[in-house]
Order: C-alpha cells, then structure tokens, then sequence
C-alpha cells in the first residue's frame, strides 16, 4: 500500500469503478461522475483528490461496494482491509 501511494503524486486526481449496493455507499456516490439512484445497485465512476483519499473512502463502504477496477486500486484497498483485519485480531 505504502508503496503504491508513494509512487503516485500527492496531488494528483485518483479514480475507480465501483459497484455500490442499493441504499448504499452514500459518500462513494457523491464522489462519482454521473448520479445514481440512492435505491439503485450499479456501478459509478468515483473520483478522488489522490490515491489515499480514494482507498480510504472505498475502505469506509465495506462490504457495500466492490471496486471492479483498475487492479492497483482494488489491491489497494484490500492490502487497507488486510491491515485493519490484522490490527483488530491481534495479529502481526
């Protein structure tokens, strides 16, 4: 993860598509580029600042979106879930 975000410029705009859950994912469909019906599954383009900023808010949804690409973003995100997971199991 830590590797990712360095190679990529601080300022520089991140983005993923992301399938979001019907009722859900509510900060995630702020961020994306066209609207969604909040009571509609599907997928939206999301848009972020950076690369920590994005990983942070696909993190937040949980189980409520699935990042379907690009690749480096969903490795991302699950190397960020990885580390809460050990973290709150004890775990190294």
């Amino acid at each position: 993860l830590v590797s990712l975000v360095m190679q990529s410029e601080p300022d520089s705009e991140a983005r993923a598509q992301v399938r979001v859950q019907a009722g859900a994912g509510a900060h995630l469909r702020r961020m994306a580029d066209a609207p969604l019906d909040p009571f509609t599954a599907g997928v939206i383009n999301v848009t972020a600042p950076n690369l920590m900023h994005l990983v942070a808010a696909l993190c937040s949804a949980g189980e409520h979106a699935v990042v379907q690409g690009p690749p480096e973003v969903r490795a991302d995100v699950v190397a960020r879930l990885q580390a809460v997971a050990r973290r709150h199991t004890g775990r190294p």
